[in-house]
């Protein structure tokens, strides 16, 4: 496990940012090149976190790319199970997810990039039974051998750079105390996709074996020079344009959600003790501020989420892996 302590990661433009970070701790270490990592921020998610690591592995995950946010949680016993597999960094200055993002990318050593949350579980479906093996049928659209380890290929006009993939949102349907497993503990999920745009998000993979390929990273989708597609391939966006690419992917409906490869189970709420004495009194990770979001933001929130049409969803609950 690379571990480093002095990370400093400051509120700056992306190239600022990539110029500053050239000096962190994971330049001095050699990392193996990796196929598909993961890329996320974290603050005091333990009771979560081991369930979320098995579930990426499961899905062919290689290695995790983990930026501690100020967490003042016991989650370092749960890692130091999977310690090949990591590297964490200890952000002492907690920033907004994005800049923590744009940060590290420049260093991170993997052909595919899959970046989210801990609440946020990506999986495989139509023919495909890990998002390894999706992306080494489908990752691959101007020709390219998969495979090779570190070949850093330049991109082409038909080279994609970014999937985007459709995401739902999970409720708590009454739960009060917090389940051991959120997949099989939260099964109902807002049914309404894609009309109600606050509640209907995406998440993206991106190709960082391709030089040059990421311009800045966001949250929901990022900034590439590649191509952009969505969930089934049939959607794509060149640079500039897939700037917009949330808000044209994001129409999701129940036939994306049918015919997509990769689908992202997003367990927003959870049970009521965990959103409001963790994720209440943690924060948001996008945000410096801590008055936006206050108890009241928490409660809107809450009910927002609690007073839409619902609709069983047991798809990653049922998956059995090979």
């Amino acid at each position: 496990m690379i571990v480093n302590e002095t990370v400093k990661i400051n509120k700056l433009v992306a190239k600022k940012i990539q110029k500053k970070y050239q000096d962190n701790s994971l330049k001095k270490y050699k990392q193996d090149f990796h196929f598909l990592s993961v890329l996320s921020v974290f603050k005091n998610e333990s009771h979560i976190f081991e369930e979320w690591i098995t579930h990426y592995l499961n899905e062919g995950v290689d290695h995790f790319y983990l930026i501690d946010n100020g967490s003042t949680d016991e989650y370092l016993d749960i890692l130091y199970k999977y310690f090949d597999k990591i590297s964490l960094i200890k952000n002492v200055h907690p920033n907004p997810q994005p800049a923590c993002y744009t940060a590290l990318i420049p260093n991170i050593q993997s052909e595919w990039t899959l970046i989210c949350d801990l609440d946020e579980f990506i999986y495989s479906k139509n023919g495909y039974d890990t998002i390894k093996d999706f992306l080494y049928d489908k990752g691959y659209a101007d020709g390219e051998i998969e495979g090779k380890q570190d070949r850093r290929k330049i991109w082409t006009s038909n080279t994609i750079g970014q999937i985007i993939i459709p995401s739902v949102d999970f409720i708590s349907d009454g739960i009060i105390k917090q389940p051991k497993s959120v997949i099989q503990g939260f099964t109902q999920r807002i049914a309404d996709v894609g009309k109600q745009l606050r509640f209907t998000l995406t998440k993206s993979i991106i190709c960082t074996s391709i030089i040059n390929n990421i311009i800045e990273c966001g949250v929901h989708n990022h900034t590439v020079m590649g191509r952009t597609v969505n969930g089934n391939l049939t959607k794509s966006l060149q640079y500039p344009h897939n700037l917009k690419a949330t808000e044209v992917f994001r129409s999701a409906d129940n036939k994306l959600l049918n015919e997509t490869y990769l689908k992202c189970n997003h367990y927003r709420f959870q049970s009521k003790e965990y959103f409001f004495n963790i994720k209440e009194k943690r924060g948001d990770v996008c945000f410096d501020d801590k008055s936006q979001r206050d108890i009241d933001y928490w409660k809107h929130c809450w009910k927002a989420g609690h007073t839409k049409k619902t609709v069983e969803d047991l798809e990653l609950a049922n998956k059995k892996y090979k």
